[in-house]
């Protein structure tokens, strides 16, 4: 019989590998086969054992931990949930999907997450949980550089423009986003890692130079100016809180800057030029659109909100979604999660604090330009981990 060390070992990895890249390995095997209609066989169940595997966590610990935050986040998902019903039994109500999958996967992507990292013992299992994330997205690197490798120094731009140049549909191909915050993911925490906890031999080297060039490589084909971003502002940031001397790791930037373009221009990627017109234009991907609707929905609801949902789908930022749907007095409330939470983890006596912040980093620029609030898991993730259970030994 596994003892429970052993059990909770097992779920931190399983929950930690597929919170985002691994979970991405399989659903692109799935869709490269054109085989769309199987995805629901995969993708349900992996993510619908999430909250069973938070129960055994629990279970393997001597208490459930419960802060003000998990209070707030749970008053939250409630004022979400009569939104939710608000929006569905209105007559012009036009939502993408059934009433109940936002509930659904709230419930799935960011209450159990927060519930199950908010009782993970964040001294003990950091270290677990970022090789576990790293070998995600290193196998994810690798899946997808196989399965594309036709199209790689085609000069395709961006994954996605394969329906183009090869016929496939749009839902045969990988999300380019799934690719390029995976890798901006896997790309930020390379350095800390070898840095602070990676042992120095030579296997880990060649590893983790091997995981820095392919995650390069996908991050090209995910060519996302998202993740460009949350990729800038996690080094910089590291840089920037690194103890001692920084000369060495400014050092490694500079001579990373010519390998990055020099990928960018191997596999033709277009995110340079995507960021340039997107600085100089404006945005030209219809956020635009989205973003003046949800503005015009909370200005007519300012209080309490409006609809969950005003074009069809949500407005791929998650400051305006809360703002349309629960206005001033769920912003205020998400805001105030937020902000609290930060400051309780800065408070803490903890030597490696530089990785949560990194997860925090990559999830708030994601969810700036892409992505609902009812899946913001990485959000949540890094939320969790803030508020860990600094007095129990046992988690």
């Amino acid at each position: 019989m596994l003892s429970k060390e052993k059990v909770r070992d097992f779920v931190i990895k399983y929950y930690s590998f597929f919170l985002f890249s691994g979970f991405y390995i399989g659903l692109e095997l799935i869709l490269f086969t054109g085989n769309k209609s199987l995805s629901r066989f995969y993708t349900l169940p992996v993510r619908l054992v999430f909250p069973f595997l938070a129960i055994i966590l629990i279970k393997t610990n001597k208490k459930f931990f419960v802060n003000k935050n998990t209070v707030l986040i749970f008053v939250l998902f409630l004022y979400y949930v009569l939104k939710v019903l608000f929006s569905e039994n209105l007559p012009q109500a036009s939502l993408s999907r059934s009433w109940f999958e936002y509930i659904l996967y709230f419930i799935i992507y960011c209450f159990t997450t927060f519930i199950f990292f908010s009782n993970v013992n964040l001294k003990k299992y950091l270290p677990t949980i970022i090789r576990t994330i790293l070998l995600s997205g290193f196998l994810l690197s690798i899946c997808t550089i196989y399965l594309y490798k036709d199209a790689l120094f085609s000069g395709v731009g961006r994954i996605s423009m394969l329906k183009y140049q090869s016929g496939m549909e749009d839902s045969d191909i990988i999300s380019p986003l799934s690719l390029a915050y995976g890798a901006a993911l896997n790309l930020s925490l390379l350095l800390p890692y070898y840095k602070l906890y990676a042992k120095k031999t030579v296997f880990t080297k060649v590893y983790l130079l091997l995981n820095a060039v392919f995650s390069l490589i996908i991050f090209a084909l995910g060519s996302t100016r998202g993740a460009f971003l949350a990729l800038v502002l996690s080094v910089l940031f590291y840089i920037v809180s690194s103890r001692g001397s920084k000369f060495k790791y400014v050092i490694i930037t500079v001579l990373f800057v010519p390998v990055f373009f020099y990928i960018l221009n191997l596999t033709g990627s277009n995110l340079l030029d995507r960021t340039t017109n997107a600085v100089e234009g404006g945005d030209s991907s219809g956020r635009n659109i989205l973003w003046e609707a949800a503005i015009k929905e909370f200005i007519n609801y300012p209080i309490f909100g409006g609809r969950i949902e005003v074009s069809g789908i949500y407005p791929h930022n998650i400051f305006l979604e809360v703002a349309m749907a629960m206005g001033i007095v769920g912003l205020f409330l998400f805001i105030f999660i937020i902000v609290n939470s930060l400051v309780r983890f800065y408070n803490l006596k903890f030597d490696y604090k530089i990785f949560v912040y990194i997860f925090f980093l990559n999830a708030l620029c994601q969810h700036l330009f892409t992505g609902a609030f009812w899946g913001s898991i990485l959000l949540f993730f890094s939320l969790g981990l803030m508020n860990f259970n600094t007095n129990d030994k046992s988690l």
